[in-house]
């Protein structure tokens, strides 16, 4: 095969699958593109991370403050910051899915053609979808072997199921962002070109 056969077959399949996925990179992955409702989620999960965090930084200093000018360090401190700590981490994760803020590795994906790139950052937020999916599946069945048990911390005797519940939910509904982000800019070329009111 000629190489001037193969550049025009090369280009045909280009513009081809230019064509074809394009209607993938027309919406952002963000939520600055998004709706107001998923501004106002981005507030109120922005707004109980930050509450959580500050709770944290505030038991950290009083402990430590405690133990090392009272000698008095507070009871089950370790235990609430374990707490804490998960909950800040979970709750933060619908956050990141929200501002497509994950954490990547790029050393191949940039030498990528340019038409191939909507359609992995698809593919990406598919598999995304499906791996947090099944987290909060076996997380909430995790929880559920927690509650059947009463499985509480050692010092303060404070519940764990609920913990491992918040968990599972903010994890489902991490999935189900990534998910709207999967269908959103199909639904956006479909809607977009008809005659529906928008």
């Amino acid at each position: 095969m000629s190489t001037t056969l193969r550049q025009q077959i090369y280009k045909r399949i280009r513009q081809k699958v230019n064509s074809l996925f394009t209607v993938l990179g027309v919406a952002k992955f963000n939520a600055t593109s998004s709706s107001t409702q998923l501004g106002i989620m981005h507030t109120v999960l922005g707004v109980g991370f930050s509450v959580i965090l500050f709770a944290l930084m505030g038991l950290t200093v009083a402990d430590v403050a405690g133990r090392y000018l009272f000698n008095a360090p507070l009871t089950g401190a370790t235990e609430l910051t374990e707490i804490l700590l998960v909950s800040v981490i979970f709750m933060g994760l619908p956050v990141v899915c929200l501002d497509n803020s994950h954490i990547t590795v790029d050393l191949v994906v940039d030498r990528f053609p340019a038409f191939i790139q909507p359609l992995r950052q698809w593919l990406l937020a598919l598999i995304t979808t499906l791996v947090l999916s099944v987290i909060s599946w076996r997380l909430w069945v995790y929880a559920d072997q927690i509650a059947s048990y009463n499985g509480t911390t050692n010092s303060l005797r404070l519940p764990l199921a609920p913990v491992a519940y918040l968990c599972s939910m903010t994890t489902a509904l991490a999935a189900i962002i990534t998910l709207y982000f999967v269908f959103k800019p199909i639904f956006y070329a479909i809607f977009s070109s008809s005659t529906l009111p928008k």
